[in-house]
């Protein structure tokens, strides 16, 4: 579902997706086909790792006797992670667009985006083989 307002993302941005949304720039509206792929990629790669990461917080639940309240950190694990790899790229290229084109999920965000059958036969977990790569160069 995409949500249009003023508010997220910040301007300069088309579109931001917070499972399970997409917000929308009003200015944007409707979203290009390809925005909308490119953010549905997104949507799945969230997905997939909160329930990645539920897995493993129920396992270790169970295991040390946590309250189960420690099963809402799966849903910011996504979030961390691509915040700590824009960091990084930030800091190995010192440019906030190659840093962030480069992030492991932007890149296969932005490689099938004009694929709109892409979601109908990617494989679970297909962003990490970007784990490490840089597929952009700042020109």
């Amino acid at each position: 579902m995409v949500v249009y307002n003023n508010l997220i993302p910040l301007k300069g941005y088309i579109a931001l997706t917070v499972w399970p949304l997409i917000f929308a720039r009003k200015s944007s509206k409707p979203l290009k086909d390809v925005e909308e792929n490119h953010e549905k990629i997104h949507l799945r790669q969230q997905l997939e790792v909160m329930i990645a990461s539920a897995l493993i917080i129920a396992a270790l639940i169970l295991i040390f006797g946590w309250s189960w309240w420690w099963m809402l950190i799966s849903l910011g694990v996504y979030y961390a992670g691509y915040g700590i790899d824009y960091s990084i790229r930030y800091l190995a290229y010192g440019s906030q667009k190659e840093a962030y084109r480069n992030i492991t999920t932007e890149q296969e965000a932005y490689l099938y985006e004009q694929d709109m059958t892409y979601l109908k036969h990617r494989k679970p977990f297909a962003w990490a083989k970007y784990i490490g790569k840089r597929m952009y160069r700042k020109s």
